[in-house]
């Protein structure tokens, strides 16, 4: 995770946090987004997401200090050798 100071401001694709953020597959995320584990809110896709419009009508959006928290909250921590 990045110094709070250097974290992007506002609101992303799921899609692209879990890819290109975090590394991991986007269902992932999406799963967590369901559960109501990571807040986030959706709206209707547009051309720049198609990639969530391949299963949706809608695409999900998450902010990256909330995504950090839950990582922080949800993951177990490696055991530090």
């Amino acid at each position: 995770m990045a110094d709070s100071n250097v974290i992007p401001r506002g609101w992303f694709p799921y899609a692209k946090v879990a890819k290109e953020y975090l590394g991991i597959s986007p269902d992932i995320l999406l799963g967590a987004i369901k559960r109501g584990d990571l807040p986030a809110y959706r709206k209707p896709v547009t051309r720049g997401h198609r990639e969530d419009a391949k299963r949706h009508n809608y695409s999900w959006f998450v902010c990256i200090p909330d995504v950090d928290e839950w990582i922080r909250a949800y993951w177990q921590r490696a055991a530090t050798i």
